[in-house]
């Protein structure tokens, strides 16, 4: 993995310099039409948070393909994606309080594996969302270990107490998060992210829908 710096950009939703902030990175939420977008992977009505892979649609660019692991505990998605390209993912759920979470990682996984090689070290960033109503971000800087994000970890989001829509969009390199359409945070990574990989509790987290698109270049 190349060294590089992750550069950190917060906004707190409840915080009194939002617009400073918001200004000064230049980043909002923004609805994206049809014509701006290639849908890979298109579910709603989720049953038992179980993704539907048959619904994937095949992008030539890429040689590996999703994986869908149902596990005892827990059922996670691996969704290798274009680094060349911009993409979001969004996905709504609901919560019911009871001591759980979900995860959603951006990896760089290498071209060859030898038998040593750990997959949790090749994870980059990870966004964590508590079936509390609570959320944190974690990032790995140079070789470390994922760390969360000054500041930001486990702030409580408010908006619609059982229902969240996560929206996760790499444009232009930066990776931006998004909860309920409120600009949380933006993430420099230092190595291009080639999977993104959501881990899901058998319980307490439900999912309702999910779409993972690339989406066209815009100006930042």
């Amino acid at each position: 993995m190349k060294k590089g710096i992750i550069i950190v950009l917060m906004v707190l939703l409840s915080a009194p310099i939002f617009g400073q902030i918001g200004e000064t990175i230049n980043k909002r939420y923004f609805d994206i039409d049809d014509e701006d977008r290639i849908t890979l992977l298109k579910q709603e009505d989720i049953k038992k948070n179980k993704i539907d892979l048959s619904l994937y649609i095949k992008e030539d660019t890429i040689s590996r393909k999703p994986e869908f692991i149902d596990e005892k505990g827990f059922k996670q998605l691996k969704f290798p994606l274009d680094t060349s390209k911009n993409f979001e993912i969004e996905i709504e759920i609901t919560l019911d309080g009871k001591k759980s979470a979900m995860n959603i990682y951006g990896a760089a996984r290498p071209e060859k594996v030898d038998t040593n090689h750990q997959a949790k070290d090749d994870i980059l960033v990870q966004f964590d969302m508590w079936t509390d109503g609570i959320y944190n971000v974690l990032q790995r800087l140079h070789s470390s270990q994922l760390l969360g994000v000054a500041d930001l970890k486990k702030v409580r989001s408010d908006h619609q107490p059982d229902k969240r829509k996560i929206t996760i969009r790499k444009i232009n390199g930066d990776f931006e998060f998004y909860v309920n359409t409120n600009l949380i945070l933006v993430i420099l990574p230092p190595d291009p992210v080639n999977e993104i990989g959501f881990i899901l509790p058998r319980k307490s987290l439900k999912i309702d829908s999910i779409m993972i698109s690339y989406i066209a270049d815009f100006e930042d």
